[in-house]
């Protein structure tokens, strides 16, 4: 199977990988976040029918969700990144700089 560049840098290991995943996740929490009012602009612009009074209400509960989702996904990328250079450093025997 090939993979792509962009599968690469979302699996790798180091910064590049943590710095790829984080960026897709605020990309993703930014788009939820603004599609209001490109919905708006594009219904003013184009012949796209706007977001109904209904559904501008349940905007927000979705967006608290990404939110939560979004704070749980920088948590677990902190965690991990940590992790990962706990193991490099054991792994070349530089463990013993921890500890002060």
């Amino acid at each position: 199977m090939n993979n792509s560049k962009i599968d690469r840098l979302i699996l790798d290991d180091g910064w590049r990988g943590t710095l790829t995943r984080v960026l897709g996740i605020a990309l993703v929490y930014l788009g939820m976040k603004f599609l209001p009012d490109a919905v708006a602009w594009l219904s003013a612009h184009t012949s796209l029918s706007p977001m109904s009074a209904k559904q501008t209400e349940r905007h927000g509960a979705i967006l608290l969700v990404f939110k939560f989702v979004f704070g749980v996904a920088l948590a677990l990328e902190a965690i991990r990144s940590l992790y990962v250079l706990l193991l490099k450093r054991k792994r070349t025997g530089d463990a013993g700089n921890l500890k002060k």
